[in-house]
């Protein structure tokens, strides 16, 4: 898993607001979404951490649109890395 880079995070922003502007603009409708913080583990790679945070939100959350990872950290015994953590912002829209 890679850290995003500038041009990724500004990205993401472009496609919140043309998101937006396309819900304002078909029916008036206000996007809200909201946040929630998870945290995703693997005994295998970040990549795997972050996948499993999503699968399980994914369970009880409806219209995942975005991840950021905010943190990544590992459990070391010894000198081995045994777990990998990864810390997400999940974004989905709100229902009315």
């Amino acid at each position: 898993m890679s850290v995003r880079s500038t041009n990724e995070v500004c990205q993401h922003h472009r496609e919140l607001l043309k998101y937006a502007l396309l819900a304002l603009l078909s029916g008036g409708m206000r996007l809200v979404q909201k946040i929630i913080d998870v945290v995703g583990i693997s005994n295998e790679s970040f990549a795997k951490a972050a996948q499993n945070a999503v699968d399980v939100a994914s369970k009880s959350v409806r219209g995942i649109k975005w991840a950021r990872v905010g943190e990544m950290e590992c459990k070391v015994e010894g000198s081995k890395i045994v777990e990998y953590r990864a810390s997400l912002r999940i974004y989905f829209d709100v229902e009315r």
